[in-house]
């Protein structure tokens, strides 16, 4: 899939970047999972490019994909 296919494919299920300062403050847990380096590098690159945090994209596309699979 490509950079276009996958924006777009985001766009159609509803994942918008928001701004870390405007969500509402929640309580957290922390999540820590092993990743491959070249794809810790490929997903950090390109969040740096946006502005946003890793947390913050990650938090986004877990509530997406919870949305999608209908586990809200």
């Amino acid at each position: 899939m490509g950079k276009s296919d996958l924006t777009g494919a985001l766009k159609r299920n509803g994942f918008v970047f928001t701004d870390a300062e405007t969500k509402d403050e929640q309580p957290t847990e922390r999540l820590n999972a092993e990743i491959p380096t070249g794809l810790h590098e490929r997903f950090k690159a390109p969040c740096r490019a946006e502005g946003q945090g890793m947390t913050d994209v990650l938090t986004q596309l877990v509530e997406t994909y919870v949305e999608l699979m209908g586990n809200e």
